[in-house]
């Protein structure tokens, strides 16, 4: 289980609104349940073997609002993601926020990304996975499946949540267990 949270801006100054709140909190992919029958952690901190349309990595967000948000502060937030694809792997990945531990419980919001071949499956790249709005606290799912792959998929390192503005939530970490192999 890991929890990597980074902050892009300084630090405000106490006893203002937002004050301490992280603008990006990044997720390692040790933090997400993995479902499938070859899907799995790589030795250097990643998720890949995802061969079968029926294998998804899901992360949970407990999200908790701000007790003194910034006024310009919104529950929107770019989804982003590190990636590594060999010249011949990639494609289209499914991402979907759900209230419900399963891609098909509660869904909020479905969409699909392209993924590009990177140049070797640990030439990491970030690349921006579409935006979503939570617009309130509480448990959230994303679920991270293999749509559409070209000859082999990806491997995914982390997964990052960027406010628009200054963020409305925090983040705690969700217990997860290491692996669900079906």
């Amino acid at each position: 289980f890991a929890f990597i949270q980074k902050t892009a801006d300084k630090p405000k100054k106490a006893g203002v609104p937002g004050a301490g709140t992280q603008k990006k909190t990044k997720f390692a992919a040790s933090a997400m349940k993995l479902t499938g029958p070859k899907i799995k952690y790589g030795g250097s901190g990643f998720i890949g073997w995802w061969y079968t349309k029926d294998s998804f990595a899901s992360l949970s967000l407990n999200a908790s609002k701000i007790e003194e948000p910034a006024k310009d502060a919104t529950g929107k937030y770019y989804l982003k993601a590190t990636v590594g694809a060999a010249n011949h792997a990639g494609g289209d990945l499914q991402v979907v926020l759900t209230s419900g531990p399963t891609p098909k419980e509660g869904v909020i919001k479905k969409w699909e990304v392209e993924v590009k071949p990177t140049g070797n499956w640990e030439a990491w790249k970030e690349v921006t996975l579409g935006g979503i709005n939570l617009e309130k606290e509480g448990q959230y799912f994303l679920h991270f499946l293999m749509h559409r792959p070209n000859e082999e998929f990806i491997n995914l390192r982390d997964i990052t949540l960027e406010a628009h503005t200054s963020p409305a939530f925090s983040f705690k970490k969700a217990k997860v267990k290491k692996q669900a192999n079906s």
